[in-house]
């Protein structure tokens, strides 16, 4: 089993993947709030470069970063819309 990042280890993940994203080189991203074995939605969101869209049944992500990531394989440019995924909130 992979040992878990420390917080540190984190933060310096993140870091490298928005000094890539800004430089225009695309970077794998977990469609998720938080993960933590990889650099995921929540954290763009953290920094301004992702809004967590919700309704009564389902959720998405909108990208709002400089240049494009890749979310789940599928290259998602500045603007554009994750998958929308059925939620049970209940």
């Amino acid at each position: 089993m992979k040992p878990m990042p420390t917080r540190e280890e984190q933060m310096q993940m993140v870091a490298e993947a928005i000094v890539n994203i800004s430089a225009g080189i695309p970077v794998e991203v977990t469609d998720a709030s938080g993960c933590a074995f990889s650099v995921c939605l929540g954290d763009l969101r953290g920094i301004g470069w992702a809004e967590k869209i919700t309704s009564r049944r389902s959720m998405n992500w909108r990208y709002t970063g400089p240049n494009a990531i890749t979310v789940d394989g599928k290259i998602i440019k500045s603007g554009e819309y994750t998958e929308e995924i059925d939620m049970d909130w209940s």
